[in-house]
């Protein structure tokens, strides 16, 4: 994967110019991927899955928070599942084309996530983290329609949508 050191970061883009502020951001998180940190979280998903809009940026973070999982699968916060999860349906609703010099990495990083599914729910944790787990792993699936429903569904919302299914 990109080295955090790579000067390549400043070649890349976010949604805001310049990726050379991201690989700070990802250290940070992968000292910590339980971490809370509405800083980090606010940064990694306004400049690199901005609405969902990607950028070259997003797919060089991916690996780096793949691998804060693997370090910690068991405590990872559910930001980082749907974080990667979102990125990758932006990927393809906005059929973006991965930089030629990310795209092994990016693609190994997600081969990564399904044997880390059973470690990362070990304990109940909620709704959040169930939803973004299982939206990880749709996309690590190719199946971007089903990670975005994981990922946009409302727990409110899920009873409505339930028996809409039940009644078609």
């Amino acid at each position: 994967m990109l080295s955090l050191e790579d000067e390549r970061w400043a070649t890349l883009q976010h949604v805001y110019g310049s990726a050379s502020d991201i690989p700070p951001v990802l250290a940070r998180l992968k000292a910590s991927p339980s971490i809370e940190d509405r800083d980090l979280w606010d940064i990694l998903w306004g400049s690199l899955n901005h609405q969902s809009e990607v950028c070259d940026a997003s797919f060089a973070a991916v690996p780096h928070v793949i691998d804060a999982i693997a370090n910690h699968p068991e405590s990872a916060h559910w930001h980082c599942f749907a974080f990667i999860a979102s990125i990758e349906v932006g990927r393809v609703t906005w059929s973006y084309t991965i930089p030629d010099f990310l795209v092994a990495d990016y693609a190994v990083a997600w081969h990564r996530i399904p044997p880390l599914i059973g470690r990362a729910c070990i304990e109940p944790r909620g709704s959040l983290h169930t939803r973004g787990v299982l939206a990880a792993l749709a996309a690590s699936q190719q199946q971007p329609l089903l990670a975005e429903v994981l990922l946009e569904a409302n727990e409110a919302e899920l009873p409505e949508m339930l028996e809409w299914w039940q009644n078609r």
